[in-house]
C-alpha cells in the first residue's frame, strides 16, 4: 500500500496543492502564492500521469485526476478529489478513488493531509466487497497528519495556470485548469 500511495496518491496530492510561475524553472513560496491566486475556490484542476506499469502484473495506466478547489484561506486550501485508473487501451475505468485533502503552503513546500474518513474506492465493474478492502488498506497507508511535506520544487509552470509536477522517481504528471 505504500507504493499505491507514493504512485499514486502522493502525485495526486501535490496535484490539488496548484503551483505556479511564468517560467519554467521550478518554483518558490512566491511563485505558489501566485498560483494558487489562479486557482480560487469554484476553481478545477484536472491532472494526468502516465504510470508505465512493469510488463508483469502492473499494466500500463492512465491516471487521470480532478481536484475542485472548495476553499482557498490564507496559507490553507481544501479540495474534494477524485483519482481514476484507466488501463492503456481501455476506456473502462478499473478504480476511481475519492477524498478530501487539504494543504497548507510553508516556507519551501506544502504540508498534504488527505482526510481518511473521506476516502472512498470504487471498481468498475462494481465490486462493493473489494471497495471496502482497498479503501481501508488505502486508509492505513497515509502518512499522518502533518507529515507529508511535498517541496515546491518538483513543479515547473508550463504555460501559466499549467504546470508539471515532477516528483523524485515518480512520472511527471501534467495539470490544467478546467474552464
Amino acid at each position: 500500500m505504500k507504493y499505491f500511495y507514493n504512485t499514486f496518491l502522493l502525485p495526486t496530492g501535490i496535484g490539488i496543492a496548484v503551483l505556479c510561475s511564468m517560467n519554467v524553472e521550478a518554483i518558490t513560496r512566491e511563485d505558489m502564492l501566485k498560483l494558487n491566486a489562479a486557482y480560487p475556490a469554484g476553481s478545477v484542476v484536472s491532472c494526468e500521469t502516465q504510470l508505465e506499469g512493469n510488463g508483469k502484473n502492473l499494466l500500463p495506466t492512465l491516471l487521470k485526476t480532478r481536484a475542485h478547489i472548495k476553499e482557498r484561506t490564507g496559507n490553507l486550501s481544501r479540495a474534494d478529489v477524485s483519482v481514476t485508473f484507466l488501463p492503456r487501451g481501455s476506456s473502462t475505468t478499473t478504480m476511481t478513488v475519492n477524498y478530501r485533502s487539504s494543504s497548507t503552503m510553508e516556507d519551501d513546500g506544502e504540508l498534504v493531509d488527505i482526510d481518511p474518513d473521506s476516502l472512498t474506492v470504487s471498481f468498475s465493474p462494481a465490486n462493493p466487497a473489494s471497495d471496502a478492502i482497498v479503501a481501508n488498506k488505502m486508509r492505513g497507508s497515509l502518512p499522518p497528519a502533518g507529515s507529508d511535506l511535498r517541496p515546491y520544487t518538483a513543479v515547473k509552470i508550463t504555460d501559466f495556470p499549467s504546470y508539471i509536477i515532477t516528483p523524485r522517481d515518480q512520472p511527471p504528471t501534467y495539470c490544467l485548469k478546467e474552464k
